[in-house]
């Protein structure tokens, strides 16, 4: 039997002429992955270059193809595009850019396909569809986005770049902002001498016996050697065990020491022995993570005591006149087991700081705090206040920040915050508080800043924020309540310049709810919105920033964006929404603008999204 030879053949549709590539209807000119040539062998309207490992593919590429309606470049290796590659191509329908590696687009990359219908940008390391990258195309273009990568679409993505260049020339030049200049120290600090040495003295029961100078040379025979902070003039005796102190201990009166640490020693007692005989210079005593019980009066009398530091100890108790006899301005005592602010009526007047927050606090006594004239700053924070009296806060003149966070308060009596003329910043966050009632902020002047977030609010009333009209501005934060109603007015004239109301159940807002000439930045994230309503934004003429992410909108209807022609950011990111319709974003601000789709599952975006179709 013979055995005959057979040949087998397998045919591609490209054929290797030298260097170049015979690919369908057209002679390709490929080397190292870069296009550099086309020549069309036949007449046809479509142009498949997908999956050629293209890298690159020179400018001029295409200018012999007028008359192709197609283009398929997906699945290269494609990270940039020559500014003017398509810009002949002006018979083109549809093309495909299509998971490659684009990182960025030029400005006027697609100018000239005016009959473009159909481009696909899906799947590349775009981020951000920048200013002037899409003009050319018009609103009959559907821009096909899938694979949820692209995080920002600039509102002048369509607009000639050379017109927005025309108008950043004529703009007002920025303003130059005078900085007043740093004052001049009147007063040259004392310096701690750096070769000071120092040791501590003690007996077997923790007794300190006393704390001086370690002269060179000499021995220390039972005592141990002090750590000194030259540069804050701070003498450190923390973590030693110390129980108690004889009288006359401190011998280091010579010396500029400003502060001692006496922290997390085993001192269950303040005597006057402690605090009574240190020296003039001596301003600062910490006496934190000790085992101190109560601070009893009639027994501290230092006038030169500027800050006493006692958080985390075991206080129950601070008796009343305690202090009295000290000219404290900073009293820190957060971390005991404080049950009432009783203690407050004797406090020194010169007082400026008091923190008492993390304790056991049930109550503030109707002007236990009156005679603070000049206190500015409170923390009550975590502590149990259920209630606040009328005059809880009687007297505080000067006071600019009040600090209730993270409490058991329901509401705010009307007037609560009358006398409070200085205030600045208000912490009501993180309590129980239901509604707020009419006259709650009655009489504040000058504040910035008010926190009502994370407590149970679920319906701002037309007259709730009524006294807010002060023309300063403010921060209000209502985020994360149970808000669900907004009535009609709610905010109408409210100086407000920054308002949260992200993570509620806000699912509607009614036309003219807002009405506040001053709003800068509105939050609405993580609500139940399903579509937007132009008319829930009317009159915010300054609007600048608004915030719709994680919602549950599905369309955004013509209309939408019809009272928002000064905005420059829309966050609809985190939406069920799959298509940015013609005219859905007509009426939009289109100055330096851009739309915030991070993580929508958005597929198309049409070419006329921002004008009227």
């Amino acid at each position: 039997m013979w055995l005959i030879p057979i040949l087998l053949v397998v045919f591609s549709t490209d054929l290797v002429i030298g260097k170049e590539i015979q690919h369908g209807d057209y002679l390709l000119d490929i080397e190292d992955d870069i296009l550099r040539s086309i020549v069309a062998t036949a007449a046809s309207k479509h142009l498949d270059l997908a999956t050629l490992k293209l890298k690159k593919v020179e400018e001029n590429v295409f200018d012999n193809l007028t008359s192709i309606k197609s283009l398929d470049l997906h699945n290269n290796n494609l990270e940039d595009l020559p500014a003017s590659l398509f810009s002949k191509l002006t018979e083109l329908e549809t093309l495909s850019l299509a998971d490659n590696k684009i990182y960025q687009l030029k400005e006027n990359t697609f100018q000239g396909l005016n009959k473009l219908r159909s481009l696909n940008i899906s799947n590349n390391s775009l981020r951000h569809l920048e200013s002037g990258v899409l003009h050319g195309l018009t609103q009959s273009v559907d821009i096909i986005i899938e694979g949820k990568k692209l995080f920002t679409i600039s509102t002048r993505a369509f607009i000639n770049p050379d017109n927005q260049r025309s108008l950043t020339d004529i703009s007002e030049p920025p303003r130059r902002i005078e900085l007043p200049e740093e004052p001049i120290a009147t007063e040259i600090p004392e310096v701690l001498d750096p070769n000071l040495q120092a040791k501590i003295c003690t007996i077997n029961d923790g007794t300190v016996t006393s704390v001086e100078e370690l002269k060179k040379d000499e021995p220390l025979g039972n005592c141990t050697t002090v750590i000194i902070n030259y540069e804050e003039r701070k003498l450190i005796l923390s973590g030693l065990g110390l129980k108690k102190f004889q009288k006359g201990w401190y011998k280091l009166s010579a010396f500029p020491i400003a502060a001692i640490d006496l922290g997390s020693n085993e001192i269950t007692v303040v005597t006057s022995e402690l605090l009574n005989e240190l020296p003039k210079g001596l301003t600062t005593v910490s006496l934190m993570k000790n085992k101190i019980e109560v601070i009893r009066k009639n027994i501290i009398e230092n006038e030169h005591l500027q800050t006493l530091i006692i958080v985390h100890n075991l206080i129950s108790t601070i008796e009343e006149g305690a202090l009295e006899k000290t000219k404290l301005t900073n009293l820190a005592a957060s971390g005991n087991r404080l049950k009432s602010l009783c203690f407050a009526k004797t406090l020194p007047s010169t007082l400026e700081v008091l923190t008492a927050n993390e304790n056991e606090i049930e109550e503030v006594p109707e002007e236990s705090l009156k005679n603070l004239p000049n206190l500015l700053y409170i923390n009550l924070s975590k502590n149990n206040v259920t209630e606040l009296p009328a005059k809880a806060f009687r007297g505080l003149k000067k006071a600019n920040t009040i600090d209730l966070s993270s409490n058991l308060l329901s509401q705010i009596h009307p007037g609560t915050f009358e006398d409070q003329e200085k205030l600045v910043t208000i912490y009501l966050n993180e309590n129980r508080i239901i509604e707020i009632n009419k006259g709650s902020f009655r009489g504040l002047k000058i504040v910035k800043s008010i926190y009502l977030d994370n407590n149970k609010i679920k319906k701002i009333s037309k007259d709730s924020l009524s006294d807010l009209k002060e023309k300063l501005g403010y921060f209000l934060y209502l985020n994360d309540n149970d808000i669900d109603i907004i009535e009609e007015g709610s905010f109408a004239n409210v100086a407000v310049l920054n308002l949260y109301l992200q993570g509620n159940k806000i699912s509607s807002i009614p036309a003219g709810a807002f009405n506040s000439p001053m709003l800068t930045n509105l939050h609405l994230g993580n609500n139940l919105f399903t579509t937007i309503d132009g008319d829930s934004f009317a009159g915010l003429p300054h609007l600048i920033n608004l915030y719709l992410n994680e919602n549950r909108i599905t369309s955004i209807k013509k209309g939408a964006a019809k009272n928002l022609g000064n905005l420059q950011e829309l966050d609809i990111s985190n939406n069920p929404l799959e298509c940015l319709e013609n005219s859905a974003l007509y009426g939009l601000g289109k100055e330096n603008g851009f739309i915030s789709i991070v993580n929508s599952p958005i597929k198309v975006i049409q070419g006329g999204v921002f004008t009227d179709v």
